[in-house]
């Protein structure tokens, strides 16, 4: 559109988020009516034990290639070999600027999966 000035621009945005309002409204109520007639949403086939061991598998993969957890383990490893509990732990890395591989605190059992030991080491 060449010859668009700035209030037809502003006109197709009012109309293109009514639009967007819309259909966020009519899928929330097709959903909400497939679901009173005992339809059961979402993917069964997924929540199989295979598929939940499978991304439990990744999720591991994915965290002990975390340079942020190595970081964190090896502190950790040596705060632990030195007797510290869980949640002291947890208060040291937190305070020492680490983070989990998702930029979340440690906690106490995040730090037990740390010193889990792992496969091939």
């Amino acid at each position: 559109m060449p010859d668009a000035n700035a209030l037809t621009v502003d006109l197709f945005a009012v109309i293109a988020q009514h639009e967007r309002e819309n259909i966020s409204k009519r899928t929330t109520e097709a959903l909400a009516a497939k679901k009173a007639r005992g339809a059961t949403l979402g993917t069964p086939a997924n929540l199989t034990p295979a598929a939940r061991a499978k991304g439990l598998a990744i999720r591991e993969t994915n965290a002990q290639g975390s340079q942020q957890n190595q970081q964190a383990r090896r502190l950790a490893g040596l705060l632990h070999a030195q007797g510290h509990s869980l949640p002291k732990i947890a208060q040291e890395l937190n305070e020492g600027g680490y983070r989990t591989r998702r930029g979340n605190l440690f906690f106490p059992m995040s730090v037990q999966r740390l010193l889990l030991p792992r496969a091939g080491s």
